[in-house]
């Protein structure tokens, strides 16, 4: 359990150094944990606040705002995210975009309005669920594929719990950079329109990892010195490079 997403990057990194085994993965080397799991306790200080860890909230605001406007054009995402075009496929859209997959779905599903709905009409319901990965195009070849897969509502006691998978985090431009920031927003807005508490943010990550060239970094924020301090825009969520 952490407190915070400032709490929770220290303690990932610290067990990533210290549990983590060196993997050679899409041409690149990385330090990886598996079947990692960690709890957030206060979801809603989204912001980390580390030394050396120059987040650009003015970007994680604007793309947590596109993804939840249903967008996935990279016309507005580049003004805030520059290298946003290195990750599309036809340097116009990101084909896996969350946005069209939470609020426009196959024929018009609106997941967002589907899981407020489902709390209507049943407060304990376990199926309020919103799924990103799509079996029918994600198995191809593309430079965009969602490392994030499925979110799962939970409301216990008045407070909204929220269960995120993931098949793959970076932790410093994924996890950190804007994963939890994003989600934790959706949080708030569905406890909000359910009218409960945003409670526990629970993260289940098939590999969580560090890529060699952040090793530095890494070591700076759970304690020793680095040498490269690193800003959010410098990458696009997950997208360091496909996973």
């Amino acid at each position: 359990m952490a407190r915070n997403l400032t709490d929770a990057l220290t303690t990932v990194l610290r067990d990533v150094q210290e549990r983590g085994t060196e993997v050679h993965a899409r041409g690149q080397t990385q330090r990886e944990i598996q079947a990692h799991t960690l709890a957030i306790e206060r979801p809603f200080e989204r912001v980390v606040v580390l030394p050396g860890r120059r987040n650009n909230v003015f970007a994680q605001i604007a793309e947590t705002l596109w993804v939840l406007a249903g967008r996935n054009d990279l016309e507005f995402l580049t003004r805030y995210l520059p290298r946003a075009a290195e990750f599309s496929d036809d340097g116009a859209t990101w084909r896996a975009g969350y946005g069209p997959r939470l609020r426009d779905w196959g024929a018009g599903t609106d997941q967002l309005a589907g899981v407020v709905r489902r709390f209507a009409e049943d407060p304990n319901s376990k199926r309020a669920v919103m799924s990103i990965f799509d079996p029918a195009s994600d198995y191809g070849d593309s430079k965009d594929v969602p490392c994030n897969n499925w979110l799962h509502f939970l409301r216990r006691d008045d407070e909204l719990h929220l269960n995120v998978a993931v098949r793959a985090n970076d932790v410093i431009w994924g996890f950190s950079g804007i994963n939890v920031f994003e989600w934790s927003v959706l949080q708030e807005i569905i406890a909000a329109s359910v009218q409960a508490k945003p409670g526990v943010l629970h993260w289940f990550v098939g590999s969580m990892h560090v890529y060699e060239r952040h090793y530095g970094v890494g070591r700076g924020f759970s304690g020793t010195p680095h040498r490269s301090p690193l800003t959010t825009s410098e990458s696009p969520t997950c997208r360091s490079r496909p996973e």
